[in-house]
């Protein structure tokens, strides 16, 4: 169980929902241990709807189960690597729980609101007074200093906060955000490298720790660079321009033969403009087009790459394309995804299974390192599953000071009732 370039590195990681999940996972894929410890009601209640599978379609086969709240697809896909502890962190024990484990803990990865840790009286001196070598890895929306500090915050939220979603959209249109919130993986990523940097550091240094903080806006907001200049330059944000580029024409995307089927092409060059004309049967009178009259004509371009690309598949358009010198791909759906020979033959999925699940594909680890690679070695746990082995391995409590918590419900197995998430807490 102990592989990966980061085999020996113990993280505690109570993130949840994206930004923080990816980063454990992707730091638990590189070998460590990474001790995922959230609250007994983060999976939702013990009572869901029957109905729950069919509306959201996160659960395998569309099957609630015999322990729902283990099978939720978003929840497994980012738990990989990790074991699992469900502590009530909102009672005093349940966070000298905590206390105890930071004790005997390399790194905290967290991306709650900035008043979180303070309100457990979990400032970082007091994180440094149990344990000087501690790295606090934290990933809140907005940064804890700042006038904007305790404002909450979710992907699609900072993608429009750092400009990103007035970027997007047609030039005669309202502005569109992504189908994806990006910020939330981009800032993860920032928080591994931050999380190696201070390891680094703590290595090079003696052992000192540090606090780390990747705040989600400014992860994001590094990805604004030649907007951001422009407006500088210029004394205006650029115009929405919806597929196109400046510099680059054609480019956009064409509706392929098949239901919802298209393929993106992109012209870089003279000669990649002329290779297109042959390909796609455009007239020859139109290879002679230099950029700027491609610019200026690209509708009529687009209409006529539209009838071309109508009737051929996505894939032979794109292998026609790819293989004559001309920049293009699928634009694929998860099916081509799933399917694709390209990624299979890389050895980009892990196929793991859970305590309530059948094994499944998941994304891999993007980081390749030749000596020591990354590995799957356990699919996500269960809520509380590692309960008592990682309180009796890394504090050496007995099988009667664990039930004594379970009975306590400092820590679970399973989620609260809708009653118990209800009654008021003292």
């Amino acid at each position: 169980m102990r592989s990966g370039p980061l085999s020996g590195l113990r993280v505690l990681d109570l993130t949840r929902v994206w930004a923080g999940p990816i980063a454990g996972r992707l730091l638990g894929d590189l070998g460590a241990d990474v001790i995922h410890i959230e609250s007994p009601w983060n999976r939702g209640p013990l009572e869901v709807s029957e109905d729950l599978p069919d509306l959201t379609h996160t659960f395998p086969d569309n099957e609630l189960g015999e322990r729902h709240w283990n099978r939720n697809g978003g929840f497994n896909k980012l738990a990989r690597n990790k074991r699992g502890v469900a502590i009530d962190l909102s009672s005093e024990e349940g966070r000298q729980l905590f206390r105890e484990l930071i004790a005997v803990s390399d790194v905290i990865l967290e991306n709650y609101s900035p008043r979180v840790f303070p309100q457990w009286g979990l400032d970082w001196d007091s994180l440094q007074q149990i344990n000087p070598s501690i790295i606090h890895i934290s990933m809140p929306g907005y940064g804890a200093k700042g006038p904007g500090a305790n404002r909450v915050a979710l992907g699609p939220v900072i993608e429009a906060a750092t400009g990103m979603t007035m970027m997007s959209g047609y030039a005669d249109s309202i502005p569109y955000r992504s189908g994806v919130a990006w910020p939330d993986p981009v800032s993860g990523m920032s928080a591994v490298a931050g999380t190696l940097v201070a390891l680094w550091r703590r290595m090079a240094s003696g052992g000192n720790g540090q606090r780390v903080e990747t705040a989600m806006i400014e992860s994001m907001g590094t990805f604004a660079g030649d907007e951001l200049l422009s407006a500088q330059i210029v004394g205006h944000p650029p115009p929405r321009r919806g597929n196109r580029e400046p510099g680059i024409a054609p480019q956009g995307v064409y509706r392929c033969l098949g239901d919802d089927r298209w393929v993106a092409i992109s012209v870089t060059s003279d000669q990649e403009w002329r290779l297109l004309c042959d390909l796609a049967g455009l007239p020859d009178g139109w290879k002679r087009w230099e950029l700027w009259e491609r610019e200026s004509r690209h509708d009529e371009i687009d209409v006529a790459l539209g009838i071309w690309s109508r009737s051929i598949s996505p894939s032979e358009a794109a292998m026609r394309l790819q293989g004559g010198g001309v920049i293009s791909a699928v634009v694929a759906d998860a099916r081509d995804l799933l399917e694709s020979d390209h990624l299979a033959e890389r050895g980009f999925w892990a196929e793991l299974g859970g305590i309530d699940m059948g094994t499944l594909r998941y994304p891999g680890c993007p980081v390749r390192l030749s000596k020591t690679p990354a590995t799957y070695r356990r699919g996500a746990p269960g809520l509380g599953e590692h309960n008592g082995e990682v309180l009796s391995e890394l504090l050496g409590m007995n099988e009667a000071e664990i039930a004594a918590l379970a009975e306590g419900r400092v820590i679970v197995d399973r989620p609260p009732s809708m009653a118990e998430l209800l009654r008021p807490r003292i």
